[in-house]
């Protein structure tokens, strides 16, 4: 009877889904049932760049901060109503002078007055109406 008992126990314990078992990426312990999930998701794990033709292998913790500066990531144009998207690698060349969108780099400065514009029109208005003084302090 106890020998029936202890070999029920192991085979429940080789098959059991809430065992612990270690991530092999990481080496971190999960039970059996959550290691799919977690391998999904494991940080340490190496994988490759999404983005066609980028080459990259890395740790998928740090995909992201590879993602900000990947040539192969496709970006859209910084400029107000252009609705391109293209590669991280070509955005110099779409936004060089002489191209169909030379109007680009006049435009990001037109903008950039306009905003510095509404910006003191927008802090002489709360002068007025909380006052110098209150205003500095608030900034200082």
């Amino acid at each position: 009877d106890e020998l029936v008992l202890r070999r029920v126990q192991e085979e429940h314990a080789a098959e059991c889904q809430y065992r612990p078992v270690q991530c092999r990426h990481c080496q971190t312990t999960v039970c059996l049932h959550q290691m799919e999930g977690h391998e999904r998701y494991c940080l340490e794990k190496v994988v490759e760049c999404a983005n066609q033709g980028c080459s990259a292998v890395m740790k998928q913790g740090e995909m992201d901060e590879h993602c900000d500066t990947c040539e192969f990531q496709s970006v859209a144009c910084p400029c107000h109503g252009c609705r391109t998207r293209l590669l991280r690698r070509d955005l110099p060349a779409h936004l060089a002078p002489g191209t169909p969108h030379d109007g680009h780099v006049a435009a990001l400065i037109r903008q950039n007055a306009e905003l510095v514009a509404q910006q003191e029109k927008m802090e002489l208005r709360m002068r007025e109406q909380v006052g110098v003084a209150a205003f500095e302090w608030s900034i200082a």
